[in-house]
């Protein structure tokens, strides 16, 4: 499988014309479940190559959609920031 960030932005765009609708995952918990409204909970771990993790929220950004980053201690602080100052939320463990 092609994991390009060229990929990855056809992925979310072709899921959101498909009228996907995309949650962090505490909005998901925390949301009315209708089956008929197909969603996608996006995840990302910031461990081994927090760079793409910015460039995933980059793109997620552009495209009006949030996705939940989870952050080890070891994560760089320039990272982070910017992850979150794109708003997705951003989880430490």
């Amino acid at each position: 499988m092609d994991f390009t960030l060229t990929q990855y932005t056809h992925l979310l765009t072709s899921l959101l014309q498909a009228k996907y609708s995309f949650l962090c995952f505490e909005n998901y918990l925390n949301q009315a479940k209708n089956p008929n409204l197909p969603s996608v909970i996006l995840r990302h771990d910031v461990d081994l190559l927090p760079q793409n993790s910015l460039q995933f929220a980059m793109i997620q950004h552009a495209l009006g959609i949030r996705g939940s980053y989870t952050i080890s201690g070891s994560s760089p602080s320039h990272i982070t920031r910017a992850s979150s100052s794109k708003s997705h939320p951003l989880v430490m463990r």
